[in-house]
């Protein structure tokens, strides 16, 4: 009886067109948001909804990845995420909290910068910060395995 399920995938080629794929959906991602920053408020409603759209094909195409990875991949990731991005989080959140107390050193520009600037600067920081960390903690878990 033939199985239900699609045939894994695996090597260069798979690797290849989620790259591929990957790109393409952030260019498409990053043209819509440049076409939709400067609307008013008013287009918020649909601001939001190409980006949970957005969201919504990174969901299931995380989802699918997911299902055709090894059980040692899985592991990497896992643990790349948990020790990787918690220890890279919680570095970034001193450093911003460290710049609360000690904003005279910042530059000029910055400190004048709009709170919505800062706000989302602050939530790039943490998350630039969390995949460095992911990916040294994923080489990491790769390397001591070797």
């Amino acid at each position: 009886m033939p199985s239900r399920f699609l045939p894994r995938t695996s090597g260069p080629v798979a690797f290849g067109v989620v790259v591929v794929a990957t790109l393409i959906l952030g260019a498409l991602a990053g043209v819509a948001m440049g076409m939709l920053h400067d609307v008013d408020s008013s287009d918020l409603l649909r601001m939001g909804g190409v980006s949970i759209a957005f969201m919504a094909v990174a969901l299931a195409t995380g989802v699918w990845w997911w299902g055709q990875i090894d059980e040692a991949a899985r592991e990497a990731h896992k643990w790349a995420w948990w020790w990787g991005g918690s220890c890279a989080m919680g570095l970034a959140a001193a450093v911003l909290i460290a710049f609360g107390f000690v904003h005279d050193v910042l530059p000029a520009s910055i400190r004048a910068a709009p709170p919505e600037h800062l706000i989302l600067g602050g939530g790039y920081f943490v998350l630039i910060c969390e995949l460095i960390g992911y990916s040294v903690a994923w080489c990491v878990w790769w390397l001591r395995r070797l």
